[in-house]
């Protein structure tokens, strides 16, 4: 799936638009993520002996049994007929699910993304942010930014989990975090012009000097 330029300028990831400001220093808040609900605990485990609930195949992985039962993200209903991809941080101290349901996904190249991660560039999907749920671990979590564009990160080892970017409403998942294999990889790189100049690209995938053309 390509996205449109339009959507790429409101992604939040991006070096011009990350945190509503453009290569400033202006000091970011440090916080403890408080109010995300948590996902129900009848998809995090299986019900008691004594429950009535009769466990049906997911059918994404042959280990995995979801349980016939109203399961809410976020205050919302989750349509289990979706696959849930699971992703956690390097000491596994904070677990989260997400829908296999992203709208686009991609590798961005500019210094935020490099400096917020540590690597050559970012490979990231985006989803809305009422499709990723905490299993375990929200305590854990701190958050760098402000309350509309922030990261996510592990209290303990550090590790970034997801960032809340387009005014809160998108969740950019990195795809290394994640345990499961998305069904939608990147179909672009993006910010080229501000890459590692040690680094090269050598697939096929369409490059972008900064955003996509229209």
């Amino acid at each position: 799936m390509t996205a449109s330029a339009a959507m790429l300028r409101r992604m939040g990831c991006l070096e011009s638009t990350l945190f509503g400001c453009s290569h400033n220093d202006r000091r970011r808040s440090r916080r403890t993520s408080a109010h995300a609900p948590s996902l129900d605990v009848r998809l995090a485990r299986p019900p008691d002996r004594n429950s009535q609930l009769a466990p049906t195949r997911c059918g994404y992985r042959a280990s995995t049994t979801c349980w016939s039962a109203t399961t809410r993200m976020r205050g919302r209903p989750v349509d289990l007929s979706i696959r849930s991809l699971h992703g956690a941080c390097l000491c596994e101290a904070v677990e989260y699910v997400v829908q296999d349901a992203f709208e686009y996904a991609l590798n961005c190249h500019c210094s935020q993304c490099r400096r917020a991660t540590g690597s050559a560039f970012k490979p990231l999907a985006g989803i809305a942010r009422g499709e990723l749920s905490f299993v375990r671990g929200e305590a854990a979590t701190m958050t760098y930014g402000d309350a509309d564009a922030h990261d996510v990160h592990c209290r303990t080892c550090g590790s970034l989990l997801f960032s809340v970017v387009r005014e809160g409403a998108y969740a950019h998942v990195p795809l290394g975090g994640l345990k499961d294999e998305p069904t939608l990889k990147p179909s672009m790189h993006i910010f080229v012009g501000s890459k590692a100049a040690w680094y090269e690209i050598t697939d096929d995938l369409p490059q972008h000097d900064a955003f996509p053309p229209d």
